[in-house]
């Protein structure tokens, strides 16, 4: 391949993905469902060898763009008109937290672990579970948060309410186990979680998904096996 044939071939894929673009839409990251982001990279990698293989005639690698881009945009009009379409080629959004409660089931749907559950809720500021009302999967991979009422961001310079001190918290039981490092870096034992337990009625150990401690001595507790009573909450 000469010089001159490499330039006019890239400017050409270029081009073409300019007008792909154009055509299937423009979308953000976060906007964009799984299979937009494997058409993506994969056109872009199809533009790249467009650019660079000189023994493949351009009609090729510019009929392949295309069908990515016609699968996409015929995809997105499919699923803005079939409602069983959109919820096999985009899947549906899953309910994690209901209510305060964690849904075991649809955690394991959509591959998350309670640490991953805390993470993604971390990253949002919410240190503390107890502080969500819903928490939600979204296609797109993000997750979706409703806070509870008194967890709403508030300026404290805005109320009168008295200022105090965030608590640590800890997991001090997660899937039924123990987590006895984390209760002695809040200066408890394990005598002090079962007294808590039954203080607070909760099941035992091997039944909770999920116990969150605080240094000024609470404890929230999170069931295994808690389960939503419809499915299709988001269609």
């Amino acid at each position: 391949m000469n010089f001159y044939s490499l330039i006019i071939r890239t400017l050409a894929s270029i081009l073409t993905l300019q007008l792909l673009t154009k055509w299937v839409g423009a979308k953000t990251i976060s906007q964009c469902s799984y299979y937009d982001y494997i058409v993506g990279i994969t056109i872009g990698d199809v533009a790249a060898s467009f650019a660079l293989e000189q023994n493949t005639h351009w009609i090729y690698p510019v009929t392949v763009m295309f069908l990515y881009a016609f699968s996409n945009v015929f995809e997105s009009w499919l699923t803005s008109k079939s409602i069983k379409a959109r919820k096999i080629l985009t899947g549906v959004p899953y309910i994690l937290i209901y209510h305060g409660k964690i849904i075991e089931d649809n955690l394991k749907k959509v591959h998350f672990d309670i640490n991953d559950l805390s993470t993604q809720c971390r990253i949002q500021g919410y240190f503390n579970l107890s502080d969500i009302d819903y928490a939600v999967m979204e296609t797109t991979g993000q997750l979706s948060i409703l806070p509870k009422k008194q967890a709403e961001p508030v300026k404290i310079e805005d109320t009168d309410i008295e200022y105090t001190e965030n608590t640590l918290h800890a997991h001090v039981i997660i899937d039924g186990n123990i987590m006895e490092k984390n209760l002695h870096s809040l200066g408890f034992d394990v005598n002090w979680l079962h007294r808590r337990l039954k203080e607070i009625h909760a099941e035992k150990p091997e039944n909770i998904l999920l116990a969150i401690a605080s240094s000024n001595n609470d404890l929230i507790v999170f069931n295994k096996n808690e389960t939503l009573k419809h499915n299709d909450y988001f269609i």
